[in-house]
C-alpha cells in the first residue's frame, strides 16, 4: 500500500509520518526508497460518511 501510494505522488516526500504499530511493517520499504518514517499519534479520521 505504502509503494503504490509513492507511486502515485509526481515528487517523493522525505518524510511520512506514521504510527508506532505501522512503523515496523514499513521500515524495510521506506529504507529501499529512501523515505523516513517518522513514528506521530496525529489525529485522524476512521470512518467518512
Amino acid at each position: 500500500m505504502l509503494w503504490a501510494f509513492l507511486q502515485g505522488l509526481e515528487v517523493r516526500p522525505s518524510k511520512i509520518f506514521v504510527s508506532k504499530e505501522l512503523r515496523p511493517m514499513l521500515q524495510p520499504l521506506a529504507k529501499t526508497v529512501g523515505v523516513e518514517l517518522v513514528e506521530s499519534e496525529l489525529p485522524y479520521i476512521r470512518e467518512v460518511g
